[in-house]
């Protein structure tokens, strides 16, 4: 018995020593990272490591998950450069939407002018006007039949579509469409025909001729509201005016106004405005830009700081007096890159100043500015997306560093365990 004893002995010291008998072996072992313990040494399960591996589970999933949404939704794609700006974009566009509640649309008129000396007087073209009543609702519900300004071949604005209001060879709807008269006719019968033959050509260029024409057809007269023509009528009716739509200017310092009476030049050629006391009694500048927006509408931007329009939703009130108010608008020129499609468009800052006079004092007239200027710097946004391997790579990160932190947290308990045990 002892010397099966002695040799099961040495069979067991044979055994472990068997990985240091060989000097080769046993220097290599000396770089494992990866210590094992002995098959013999017995693991214990604890209710404290238990709560442990459940936290480190859900924070897991958790974290993984954001990292996946983030990068589905492109949190570490944008990126923003600078450059000089090279565009050369011979008319920016404003697109403005304001309404003035104590304006009327006969006596609303915006005019540009621009450092190269380019004025603009009374502009209309690409801009629509609608009435406001006392409550801020918009009058005028029916459809606008404007056309795009074209410009002739030597760049000046001209209209000669028959369609454009503003054009010499304007001939305006008479509104008896089918949708109005088939209720008294049936579709392609007398009232059709009748059209069709008799009034072909026929303008009706405002809001009386309109009406004489349903009456002469005995079909009744539609609201004012409906018909484009009789938007004069609807201005002098109603306190307010809305003005939207898009105003061109050049790629220079300049501005765009709004101020009483009407447009003239100078004797030494300056912009200047012809007005009587009554109209400056009258002009109140309380105003809110329901939008300002500068550049192509339908270019799709982007920002890591999110895409912001300072003037949008600004209102201004003037509480006693006359109202001046100016706008500082530093322009900046921007790109939008994703993928291999680039659009250019425009940034912008803003900074407001407001003053307001007791009447009959000082030479102020009440009025709106709108001063802009371009900066010769562009601001570049880029989305690219990371490979997937930086997905990967963070998912890595996360599970090993949840995994090293929380089994320091799990030896920390285990030894706050063992010590209270031995009190």
């Amino acid at each position: 018995m002892a010397s099966l004893r002695q040799r099961h002995a040495g069979a067991l010291l044979h055994d472990d020593s068997s990985h240091t008998t060989r000097p080769i072996l046993k220097s290599v072992a000396n770089v494992d990272l990866f210590p094992k313990p002995k098959e013999e040494y017995r693991r214990v399960q604890t209710p404290e490591g238990a709560v442990v591996s459940v936290v480190a589970a859900s924070l897991i999933a958790l974290l993984v998950f954001w990292e996946f949404g983030a990068y589905v939704v492109g949190r570490d794609a944008h990126r923003t450069e600078l450059s000089v700006d090279s565009q050369n974009d011979a008319v920016v566009p404003f697109h403005i939407d304001i309404t003035f509640p104590r304006i009327p649309c006969h006596e609303l008129s915006v005019d540009t002018m621009d450092a190269v000396g380019d004025v603009a007087t009374n502009v209309d073209h690409d801009l629509y006007r609608s009435p406001v009543d006392r409550n801020g609702h918009l009058v005028f519900q029916g459809k606008y039949r404007y056309v795009p300004q074209t410009n002739a071949s030597d760049g000046r604005p001209q209209s000669e579509s028959k369609h454009d209001p503003r054009s010499p060879n304007f001939c305006g709807s008479c509104y008896i469409e089918p949708s109005r008269h088939h209720q008294y006719d049936k579709p392609g019968g007398v009232i059709d025909v009748h059209l069709a033959t008799v009034h072909k050509d026929t303008c009706c260029n405002t809001c009386e001729s309109v009406m004489k024409m349903y009456d002469l057809h005995r079909i009744p007269r539609p609201q004012p509201s409906e018909v484009e023509q009789c938007i004069n009528e609807l201005s002098h009716a109603n306190p307010g005016c809305n003005l939207r739509g898009f105003i061109h200017v050049k790629k220079v310092m300049g501005n765009f106004h709004f101020a009483p009476g009407v447009s003239a030049m100078g004797p030494m050629g300056q912009h200047i405005h012809l007005y009587d006391f009554e109209q400056v009694l009258k002009y109140n500048t309380t105003h809110v830009i329901n939008k300002l927006e500068i550049g192509d509408p339908n270019t799709r931007r982007f920002s890591s700081s999110g895409v912001a329009h300072p003037l949008t939703n600004m209102k201004y009130t003037v509480s006693n007096g006359f109202g001046h108010v100016k706008y500082f608008i530093h322009v900046v020129p921007a790109s939008y890159t994703a993928g291999r499609s680039t659009q250019h468009s425009f940034e912008y800052s803003a900074q407001v100043f407001h003053r307001e006079a007791p009447l009959g004092l000082g030479a102020m007239i009440p009025s709106v500015f709108f001063v802009f200027d371009f900066h010769p710097m562009q601001v570049n946004h880029i989305f690219a997306r990371p490979p997937l391997s930086h997905l990967f790579v963070q998912i890595c990160g996360i599970v090993g560093g949840l995994f090293v932190v929380l089994g320091i947290v799990d030896r920390l308990v285990e030894s706050a365990q063992r010590w209270r045990n031995t009190m």
